[in-house]
């Protein structure tokens, strides 16, 4: 029998996927447990392995193809006679419900920018070439038009909706404004006041967003997977979360010589952020409360420290997770957050080593920035700004004047989970580790 594989989802945002590559090809024999594709999810190119045997029939979409989740991409039979057409047809048809395969576009410069896949080319030809009619209105209601042609346009009393704009979406041009206005009068009338927008939430009359000017020169870059979800992630975070900061300066003279020494005779170079991050899983344990997530009707207290730390990659920000920093040496955390920093700058963490945080850590001290506020990353409910360390004067128990290095911490809190006297407590247990770092060693 027949059976059609569908674009699985494999990691929680995830809402559709693009295919890098088929490892099998068809008329290959599979059998569960082999690796059939490499699909490129919202955070890493993730291998997907078949749970069906059997041999490959047909293909669907081909790599670079982007899909949503669910979409038919495979069809695998028992035997290599088995009549799949009337298969090809009925998931031809499921999938018109569902977005239709597309290429990532590229830059305009890119002469080898992708096409959509002639696999889709037969499930949904692609549509008539529009007819010169004005089109419809946006589904807001506003008449689309950018700034210099709304301008002119006031200027000289023409009713903008009479005028078939050239620009994207049907957006009014200055050229378009100019031919009207070249046309003659018949258009030109006294417009009426702009009806005020009243929001939702607030009921006070406000403008429209204004639009951007699109007429110069400009270069559309796409959104990735990637961009969506931490688009998505962080709209979520801002609007859902009741975000507070705290900040310490910790002195970390000690720190840094400990480090220094640490390289000097260990085959495992460790870092700054390895340090702080063994700190945050030292400190969490006598601050359990930090470590914990909220729920709707509990607050959930996780035993163990997964720490996130964020990672810069072409396409955005990912965070991969130190499993149970509490129980491990620096050795160990400096080992598994140089090879998770790797792999993520090359999308291929596994979606557990990028899922399942009670904590995160972001530091932009490499990059000179002296102080910063970070977002949180839900559902966690504490992350650590990390921001350069500097060198300061300051006065000693005896009151000499004397220079030392000072690093500015900020945690980003939120305020569901943890209060302000839980947040300052929090700092202060981790202020005493890193400049006691001894500590870390034991």
């Amino acid at each position: 029998m027949a059976t059609i594989i569908n674009m699985p989802s494999l990691s929680p945002s995830m809402e559709e996927g693009k295919l890098e590559s088929w490892e099998k090809k068809v008329g290959d024999s599979i059998e569960s447990g082999d690796l059939l594709a490499n699909i490129e999810t919202d955070k890493a190119v993730v291998e997907y392995e078949a749970i069906e045997e059997g041999i490959i029939r047909h293909f669907f979409i081909e790599p670079g193809d982007t899909v949503m989740v669910g979409h038919p991409i495979v069809i695998v039979s028992e035997t290599e006679d088995e009549d799949i057409s009337g298969l090809i047809e009925s998931a031809k048809e499921a999938s018109t419900s569902l977005s239709k395969p597309t290429k990532i576009s590229q830059p305009e410069h890119d002469s080898q920018a992708s096409a959509v896949s002639h696999h889709e080319e037969a499930v949904a030809p692609p549509p008539p070439p529009p007819e010169p009619v004005k089109p419809a209105p946006p589904s807001d209601g506003r008449t689309k038009v950018s700034p210099i042609a709304k301008k002119i346009a006031e200027e000289h009393n023409l009713d903008l909706t009479h005028i078939r704009g050239s620009g994207p979406n049907g957006r009014i041009l200055k050229t378009d404004v100019e031919q009207a206005l070249n046309r003659g009068t018949s258009e030109i009338v006294t417009s009426p006041p702009p009806v005020p927008v009243l929001s939702p939430s607030s009921h006070v009359a406000v403008s429209p967003m204004p639009e951007l000017d699109l007429e110069g020169d400009f270069q559309e870059v796409p959104l990735t997977s990637m961009r969506k979800t931490i688009a998505s992630r962080l709209v979520e975070s801002t609007q859902t979360i009741p975000h507070f900061y705290l900040s310490i300066k910790v002195q970390v003279d000690a720190l840094m010589e400990l480090r220094k020494k640490l390289n000097e005779n260990g085959i495992q170079k460790i870092s700054v952020n390895d340090m702080v991050i063994k700190a945050c899983g030292n400190a969490l344990m006598n601050h359990p409360a930090v470590n914990s997530r909220f729920t709707k009707t509990a607050l959930i207290q996780f035993k163990n420290a997964n720490i996130g730390f964020a990672v810069a990659t072409p396409e955005g920000l990912i965070t991969p997770i130190i499993r149970g920093v509490n129980q491990k040496g620096l050795g160990q955390i400096a080992k598994e957050s140089k090879d998770m920093a790797t792999r993520a700058k090359e999308k291929k963490l596994k979606i557990e080593e990028f899922t399942g945080g009670t904590f995160g850590t972001s530091n932009l001290g490499m990059f000179g920035i002296e102080e910063f506020t970070s977002i949180i990353n839900p559902p966690q409910a504490s992350n650590l700004a990390i921001a350069q360390s500097n060198l300061e004067l300051q006065l000693d128990e005896d009151g000499k004047v004397v220079q030392t290095q000072q690093m500015k911490l900020t945690l980003s809190c939120d305020h569901r989970v943890v209060d302000g006297a839980l947040g300052a407590q929090f700092l202060a247990t981790l202020k005493e580790i890193l400049e006691n770092p001894i500590t870390l060693m034991l």
